[in-house]
């Protein structure tokens, strides 16, 4: 998060471009919530089929697959990778917006 907020006040030009190779980042894309209308009553794997759909993956962007596993395997996959963590959820699952449910569980390091 501190790489990112180094390259949010950034306005010349030529700042940006050196943050580009400096600072990179990396957008990860897990859902989505809206197209063109709210798809959140949407179970997660259609949401997924929909973001899958629009072909965004490239420099800068990464759709990271979905892995239908139990939640352990899912996060030592997850911390192999050198990624954060991960959030389990129930491929079933509405989208609920301010709602803690138990469809989504989250688990990091």
């Amino acid at each position: 998060m501190e790489r990112l907020q180094q390259r949010m006040s950034l306005h010349q030009q030529e700042a940006v471009i050196h943050a580009l190779e400096d600072l990179p980042v990396q957008l990860m894309l897990y859902d989505i919530l809206y197209l063109g209308e709210p798809v959140v009553q949407v179970p997660y794997t259609a949401r997924r089929d929909l973001l899958d759909d629009l072909g965004l993956a490239g420099p800068g962007i990464s759709l990271p697959e979905g892995r239908p596993a139990l939640a352990a395997q899912a996060l030592q996959d997850s911390l192999a990778e050198g990624l954060g963590g991960v959030v389990a959820k129930r491929l079933t699952s509405p989208y609920l917006p301010g709602r803690r449910t138990r469809d989504w569980i989250e688990s990091s390091t």
